[in-house]
């Protein structure tokens, strides 16, 4: 939830004290009693859209992968989500306790609760998940897959630790990374040590297989897999591997510069496929290939989920169901991976009914 490499939470937090200590201080003179809390969060509105110019303003000028909206969302998670309820119960027990009252602050600790899930509970509810996926052209012996995306580490914690235990203890033939290894824009030495430690752990014996996301810069990523045997960084590229006698082309694309054509060159013919892209997306260019499997990530499965609508954000243009999990599209097999980090970009560091996720992936001969 909070890292020392994340000063813009401070900044959000103290733009969220700010606001809401404002907004009580004028609705005392429009309001009291009942209707307080519908003024304050007016007033709260106004005052955040009036300060948010400036302070964008000031982000922007210090960090550019820093997104104005993302900073917003921000900074009212924090004011709505923590601060105002904190506020609003610590009034409210000093008053008289009404019927009103005592309903009052069931709801604002109802919010407090809510924001330590999306905070502190669900981020590191890993699951450790199998999926079956039969795959036509596969001849002989099951392979056995463990699929990881979206690190996004800002240190080495119990996160990555749960984490990399899960995928060790699947004991699959191979790994296949699909991206985005730490925070967007905020890449430092701790960063970079706490990804490689990741990759260095994760043991497989035909490799792991890595590619490009987008929550890091290429020079980051050279230092990120520098020196590291065990991990097969792919641009644009393809291996043929031998697994249990059974040969299996793995084809990782990069994230924007991807070149189709160069990546399958050198596929045998008739071998079954694996496509790595960091995006789903990618499955629109791949028209006219012959793809056994594509994982991909980069959805965080939207991270906020509800009930009966699913992701707010789902990230893909495959349709909000897609944003997570197995399926098709074109013919073509999809894993999508809910990955094991969350978004930063200024943006809070939550989930909701969306747990990161490790995945196991038992490739089987055989139709659908």
């Amino acid at each position: 939830m909070w890292n020392a490499t994340f000063p813009y939470q401070g900044v959000e937090i103290v733009a969220a004290i700010l606001e809401v200590a404002i907004a009580f201080r004028l609705a005392r003179r429009f309001a009291s009693g009942a209707r307080l809390l519908l003024h304050a969060a007016w007033i709260l509105a106004a005052i955040a859209t009036a300060l948010a110019p400036p302070a964008y303003a000031l982000f922007l000028a210090t960090d550019r992968w820093v997104s104005p909206v993302y900073a917003h969302i921000g900074t009212q998670f924090w004011a709505f989500g923590v601060v105002f309820p904190i506020v609003a119960i610590a009034r409210r027990a000093r008053m008289k306790i009404t019927p009103g009252g005592a309903a009052g602050i069931v709801a604002w600790t109802g919010c407090l609760a809510l924001a330590f899930i999306m905070l502190v509970v669900e981020p590191n509810r890993i699951e450790v998940n199998e999926l079956r996926v039969p795959m036509p052209r596969l001849r002989g012996t099951e392979i056995r897959v463990a699929h990881v995306s979206d690190l996004q580490t800002t240190s080495f914690g119990d996160r990555e630790a749960r984490a990399l235990d899960g995928v060790r203890a699947m004991h699959a033939d191979l790994v296949v990374f699909t991206g985005d290894y730490i925070s967007k824009g905020l890449g430092d030495d701790t960063q970079i040590a706490a990804a490689r430690r990741f990759l260095a752990g994760l043991d497989a014996p035909h490799g792991v297989f890595a590619v490009a996301g987008d929550s890091e810069e290429e020079w980051e990523r050279e230092l990120i897999f520098a020196g590291l045997g065990n991990v097969h960084y792919l641009q644009n590229a393809s291996e043929t591997i031998d697994v249990n006698g059974v040969r299996l082309a793995i084809v990782g694309m990069q994230r924007f510069k991807f070149d189709v054509e160069a990546s399958f060159r050198d596929v045998p013919a008739g071998v079954p496929t694996i496509v790595v892209h960091h995006d789903p997306d990618i499955v629109e260019e791949l028209s006219g290939r012959r793809v056994d499997l594509l994982v991909a990530g980069h959805t965080h499965g939207g991270q906020i989920c509800l009930p009966w609508i699913g992701p707010l954000v789902p990230r893909t243009h495959l349709g909000r169901s897609r944003a997570s999990g197995l399926f098709e599209v074109n013919g073509v097999p999809i894993h999508v991976s809910r990955g094991i980090g969350t978004s930063g970009k200024f943006a809070p560091r939550v989930r909701f009914l969306c747990p990161p996720e490790v995945t196991l992936l038992h490739l089987v001969p055989g139709a659908p």
